[in-house]
């Protein structure tokens, strides 16, 4: 009969000891670091950059790379809507974009600001 309750109470230590980690697990720093990243995913974020290099799909722009969507609007200068090769290499730009969870940023909205591409003087 002792070795029954031994295991109720082995049972109920078991069970607050579970509880116990359990609340320090989701009141941790970490958890609340995960939650605000998650939050912060759908976020816009708007800044003024150099775009340095353009493929298919994607920009460099202040040294980190940016996914390109179909839904991505480009303007030039004059406020034009136009594809990504019209838009010249080097460029300042106002750029959207949204962080995603564990991937590239992706770009909403590129505005050109200034054309930087270099001139060839006329001789």
């Amino acid at each position: 009969m002792s070795l029954c309750c031994n295991d109720k109470f082995i049972k109920k230590v078991f069970f607050a000891m579970v509880s116990v980690l359990s609340l320090l697990i989701v009141t941790s720093p970490y958890a609340e670091n995960q939650k605000q990243k998650m939050e912060c995913a759908d976020e816009q974020l708007e800044i003024n950059t150099t775009i340095t290099a353009k493929e298919r799909g994607y920009i460099k722009a202040s040294g980190k790379v940016y996914l390109l969507m179909e839904m991505t609007k480009l303007y030039d200068i004059t406020g034009k809507i136009v594809s990504m090769y019209q838009i010249p290499v080097p460029v300042k730009a106002k750029m959207i974009y949204k962080n995603i969870k564990d991937g590239l940023p992706q770009v909403l909205n590129i505005t050109v600001m200034k054309d930087l591409t270099p001139r060839q003087r006329p001789k």
